[in-house]
């Protein structure tokens, strides 16, 4: 999902968020807020005219279903376009995120504390949900069960992997997964161990152009 960076974008997703304030348990907690990013085929290049932007912007529109703007109107909020993820990822009502697995989606979603729901579509992403998923290294999120044959997945499978790591958090893998996201979140937001980092890649960087200067 993209920033407000027009120079950049190349494609867009249909964002949708459900919001209700003053949750006091996991399970209000699934049915008030939800975040998902859904990957679209459809280039709005900067090089494309006005008037194909707009058609374009409509065929994407048009792929929710009928009348769902207007049902959840009172509820939520759907935009069709670039948004300021890390922001709605910091908001307080936003628990979850249905993630295409982008790295830097996955690290802002740990760091704002969101539970994942991994979605791949394309390349890396698929290489990246096998890293964080419960079944990679860091066993931070769910994938999205899919059919093997094809990759088909239904809503189901989608509800299933929210209420793995929303609502059946006290059984496996659920538990397992929430623990190991907060324990990655810690090591993200720990600037010691940041700033370690970067100091030890500037030393190794000096001690190559040493050895290159004396060979």
């Amino acid at each position: 999902m993209g920033k407000m960076a027009r120079s950049i974008f190349s494609k867009v997703s249909p964002v949708l968020i459900f919001q209700k304030q003053n949750v006091s348990n996991e399970r209000e907690k699934i049915a008030s807020s939800r975040l998902g990013a859904y990957g679209s085929a459809i280039s709005l290049s900067p090089e494309l005219s006005s008037e194909r932007r707009r058609r374009r912007w409509a065929e994407l529109e048009s792929s929710l279903p009928e009348g769902f703007s207007k049902r959840v109107r009172d509820r939520g909020l759907v935009h069709v376009g670039w948004v300021p993820q890390h922001q709605i990822l910091a908001h307080p009502s936003v628990s979850f995120y249905i993630s295409r697995v982008g790295l830097s989606s996955v690290i802002e979603a740990l760091v704002n504390d969101c539970q994942l729901v991994l979605l791949p579509m394309k390349s890396d992403q698929f290489f990246n949900s096998r890293l964080v998923g419960e079944n990679g290294i860091m066993k931070s999120g769910v994938e999205v069960k899919r059919r093997d044959e094809d990759g088909y997945f239904e809503k189901e499978d989608i509800s299933e992997a929210v209420k793995t790591v929303m609502i059946k958090v006290d059984v496996e893998p659920g538990r397992s997964i929430r623990m190991n996201q907060q324990k990655w979140r810690d090591f993200l937001v720990d600037k010691g161990a940041q700033d370690k980092f970067i100091s030890n890649m500037i030393l190794k960087m000096k001690h190559l152009l040493v050895d290159s200067i004396d060979e």
